[in-house]
Parts: structure tokens; sequence; C-alpha cells
């Protein structure tokens, strides 16, 4: 008797061992997927909107948006833009020195800035929510790292009505494998923050 396993214990067990291995399973796929997504996102058209964004920091970023709206890709340029001031260790300060002589003077009619309430790219996308409502612009080009890109493109197709194209298009992103390998552990950690983020958008 002391060998004999109930029944009701026996499937008891045999069930949680089941759900483990599905939640293993699931996870593992997760993981890949996002992985997959983050090494290699879908790549921007190039085509023509109404806006384009630089996401904050703008070391790369905001070049890349700034010669888009030069080359005609865009009516107007959207800026995130955290003084230089106070991002000196996020933000090389010729970059940080940019987007102050950009966002300073606030003199140009299609040049918008914007410091968003929330630090993050789920705050971004809100403050880009507001213009667009304003502006009542019907595509938007985002400009971000190419690791960057998979998830904010997830937010802002979120928190933007559905009737707004949104577009990404990744800034030139130079990484070591180090670096590649922090980008993508901490991607995927923020991609389930996104999805909560968005979850009643």
């Amino acid at each position: 008797m002391n060998g004999f396993i109930p029944a009701k214990q026996h499937r008891g067990r045999r069930l949680t061992a089941f759900i483990s291995f599905v939640f293993a399973i699931s996870s593992v796929t997760w993981v890949a997927m996002v992985t997959s997504k983050v090494l290699a996102p879908t790549p921007g058209t190039g085509r023509h909107a109404d806006a384009v964004i630089s996401l904050a920091p703008g070391n790369s970023r905001l070049p890349t948006a700034l010669y888009l709206y030069a080359q005609g890709n865009a009516d107007e340029l959207v800026i995130s833009w955290f003084p230089s001031r106070m991002s000196q260790e996020v933000v090389e300060p010729e970059r940080g020195w940019l987007g102050d002589q950009v966002c300073s003077k606030d003199s140009y009619d299609d040049i918008h800035c914007f410091t968003p309430a929330i630090d993050s790219t789920y705050g971004e996308a809100l403050s880009v929510k507001e213009l667009v409502s304003e502006q009542r612009w019907q595509s938007i080009t985002v400009v971000t790292s190419r690791y960057h890109a998979f998830r904010a493109k997830f937010i802002f197709k979120r928190v933007l009505p559905p009737d707004v194209d949104v577009e990404v298009v990744v800034s030139p992103t130079k990484l070591s494998v180090q670096d590649w390998v922090r980008h993508i552990i901490y991607e995927n950690a923020a991609f389930v923050k996104a999805v909560f983020e968005t979850a009643f958008e």
C-alpha cells in the first residue's frame, strides 16, 4: 500500500506536468518570435507620410528623421525631445545640441517637439496620438533603432486610431554582440510590458 498512488492524485500530477510542458513550449516560442523580430524587423517602404517621428534618444534617430523630412518623405517632423541638460548620459552632446537647436526655438510651423509625460515608448505614443488628433494625420513614419522597431510599431499601432497608417524606419544601429544580447533580453521583457500597457487602448 505504501507505493500505491491514488488515481486522482496521479491524474493531478499528469495535468501539472502537461501544463508545465505547455508553458515551457509557449515561453520558448514567444522568446524565439520576439527575438527574431528584434534582430530582423519588417523594413519600412519609405513611402510618403503626413509626419515623420523621431523617438528618443536621438543619437542616430533624429538625423535619420531629419533626412527623411528634408527629402520630402513627410510633410511634418515630430521630435521626442529631452533637452540635453536632462539626458546628458543618454544623448551624445552633438545630438543633444541638434535637438536643442531645432526644438528650443519653437518657431517652425511644420516641426513639433514634445517631452512625453511618461518616459517610455508608450508615453511617446500617447503624445503622438494627441498630435495625430490635432493635426488630423492619416499616416506617420516612426524612426527608431533596429532593436526597438518591432516593439515600437506594436505600441504605436495599438495606441493610435486604427485608420492611421504606421510605418517604422530603422536608423543606423551599430552594436557589439554583447550589446545585442543585452537588447534582446530587454526587448523580450519590455514587449510583455507593452502588451499589458496597451491592453485597454
